[in-house]
């Protein structure tokens, strides 16, 4: 797929891909990162693309990336939960 007609399906496909990733994020800054990580993602994989299914491999790379985003939104938040324990407990621990 050449750059031409990857942009021209980019284009066709955007608002359907940001809709998705909008209804899985919940967040439209967070969706509109999914979908350009998305489309980074697509161009660098865009010779693996079957021709007729372009939208549905579109589709299913921004669902990866949303995926992906909210495992690693979900981790952040496990770290910053354990460091706010081991950061109380440390105060707690002394009398002053």
């Amino acid at each position: 797929m050449d750059e031409s007609v990857f942009i021209s399906l980019c284009r066709e496909h955007m608002a359907a891909l940001y809709r998705m990733a909008a209804s899985i994020l919940r967040s439209p800054p967070d969706a509109e990162d999914a979908v350009q990580q998305a489309l980074l993602n697509a161009w660098a994989a865009r010779k693996k693309a079957s021709p007729g299914l372009e939208k549905a491999w579109l589709m299913r790379i921004t669902v990866r990336c949303c995926y992906d985003q909210l495992r690693a939104k979900k981790r952040e938040a496990q770290l910053l939960t354990i460091k706010n324990s081991e950061f109380n407990g440390g105060i707690d621990e002394y009398e002053f």
